[in-house]
């Protein structure tokens, strides 16, 4: 009997705050102050991805020194609802680091992939192939040149 006098008391209490707030919708049995739906201990009822959370008014009786505390409740984003957003985001912002890092990996693999083509021996056009003039090979420009002996300090010192 006691927990139907206080359901009661705070129907009465919700009812009186929907009457005094400007902000309220008479269809829902609500009252908004600072864009939060208050009342869904009484007659308010929740969204579909709410859940009423506690939120005790001061209710000030003829005697302005007494102030009661009542709980009327508050609609708030579901628990469910937060623990899987909390999930999707950590799961994103996750998938966005590892895909960057596969992405800088395979980027550094085709970097490393040009150095080694830089190694392997490229074809260059000759002049005989442009002109149709056999281009003089190696040994012979190397024969045509004659070979002087080159000065080795070191060995001028040693032997004199």
């Amino acid at each position: 009997s006691d927990s139907g006098s206080a359901e009661n008391a705070v129907q009465m209490l919700v009812q009186k705050l929907i009457q005094q707030s400007a902000a309220s919708s008479d269809q829902d049995k609500c009252w908004i102050e600072d864009g939060d739906r208050m009342g869904c201990k009484a007659d308010c009822k929740c969204g579909f991805l709410e859940q009423c959370y506690p939120k005790f008014v001061a209710e000030v009786g003829s005697d302005k020194s007494h102030r009661h505390q009542t709980n009327v409740g508050v609609c708030g984003t579901a628990m469910p609802v937060l623990i899987f957003l909390s999930g999707a985001l950590f799961l994103s912002l996750l998938s966005c680091i590892v895909m960057a890092r596969m992405y800088f990996q395979w980027r550094e693999s085709q970097i490393l992939e040009g150095d080694e083509s830089m190694d392997r021996p490229k074809t260059v056009m000759m002049p005989s192939s442009i002109t149709g003039v056999p281009a003089p090979s190696l040994r012979d420009k190397a024969d045509s040149v004659p070979h002087t002996g080159v000065a080795w300090p070191e060995a001028e010192a040693v032997s004199g």
